[in-house]
């Protein structure tokens, strides 16, 4: 049985990706967070992110399909936008209050796109790096860490857990990915960068 969304935004702990809990945690650091859901229910999502901002929570009832992410070392502003392109609402903050609803946004969110990975980091050469049957993002994590990219994936794909077996030794990171999500099967995937700095990396599909 998934264990319920944990609403920890205010304390700060190391994430286990492997963990199935779902949970947010704040760094320290350029106030970055750590976020791992799969399937959660909104609500608490968008309630543990409102309190990293120190903010109020105004969710529209309408806002209900389920959040599926993994993210390390974003901001909350950018992980609020790459939430809202999948599950397909908008945000924006006013008088102190996080307001959610449904639909786009009306201005260009913090994510740029990339028919190519472009990302600073990405083009780091892996030295010896091979799976068998790793759980797809796990080893996109892999890589990403390797790499140091701050990263976050979001889409269908978090839940369906497909695997992965492929050897990725000396390749770049970017292509590493390509490779990887391709093995799984994963079509119609993009790569993101936010345009904070530093940039983070993201993946949808």
């Amino acid at each position: 049985m998934r264990m319920p969304a944990c609403l920890v935004a205010f304390l700060s702990f190391f994430l286990d990706p492997t963990c199935p809990s779902a949970a947010i945690g704040q760094s320290n650091q350029q106030s970055t967070i750590q976020l791992s859901f799969d399937s959660a229910d909104p609500l608490p999502v968008f309630t543990g992110l409102a309190r990293s901002m120190n903010c109020r929570l105004s969710l529209d009832h309408r806002v209900t399909k389920p959040v599926s992410i993994l993210t390390q070392r974003v901001s909350p502003q950018a992980a609020l936008d790459a939430i809202c392109e999948d599950i397909g609402c908008h945000w924006s903050v006013t008088g102190g209050q996080l307001i959610v609803e449904p639909g786009k946004p009306e201005v260009s969110s913090s994510l740029a796109s990339h028919s190519e990975p472009a990302l600073t980091g990405l083009d780091f050469r892996l030295k010896s790096m091979v799976f068998v049957a790793v759980p797809l993002k796990l080893a996109l994590i892999d890589v990403l860490r390797a790499a140091g990219v701050p990263y976050m994936l979001f889409g269908k794909f978090l839940s369906e857990t497909p695997v992965v077996t492929l050897d990725v030794s000396g390749e770049t990171a970017g292509d590493a990915l390509k490779k990887i999500l391709n093995n799984a099967g994963i079509k119609g995937f993009s790569v993101r960068q936010t345009l904070e700095q530093p940039p983070a990396c993201f993946f949808c599909n």
